[in-house]
């Protein structure tokens, strides 16, 4: 299986158990990281089921000399608490939203700025 999306893709290659899988991205090296893991725990009863999605992103650096260093990571990690009781149509919606939110120029602040009241 593959995660597809930006013109990216990220290919399954070490599954980690049944509710536990990393994708990497075509950019990943040893030394580079361009790698996703998704994992779950599945719901009981009236508790929650967790998808958990965490990307990691190696930043580079440009030096005037025109050598390229490599920096920390950008480390995105979204966790979905869905009830048991949800309905899809609701689980898309919220997804929808978030999806929607984390794309206009108010979070993008808040994540380079730290601009949480605007």
């Amino acid at each position: 299986m593959s995660l597809t999306f930006n013109s990216k893709t990220y290919v399954n290659d070490v599954a980690r158990g049944s509710d536990s899988f990393r994708y990497f991205g075509a950019l990943n090296t040893a030394s580079f990281k361009d790698i996703m893991d998704v994992y779950r725990t599945s719901a009981a009863k009236a508790l929650p089921g967790t998808t958990n999605f965490k990307g990691r992103f190696k930043l580079t650096r440009g030096c005037s000399d025109g050598t390229v260093v490599l920096a920390n990571d950008i480390i995105i990690d979204m966790v979905v608490n869905v009830p048991t009781s949800a309905a899809s149509a609701e689980i898309d919606s919220a997804i929808n939203d978030a999806a929607a939110f984390a794309a206009v120029a108010a979070f993008k602040a808040v994540v380079k700025e730290g601009k949480i009241n605007q």
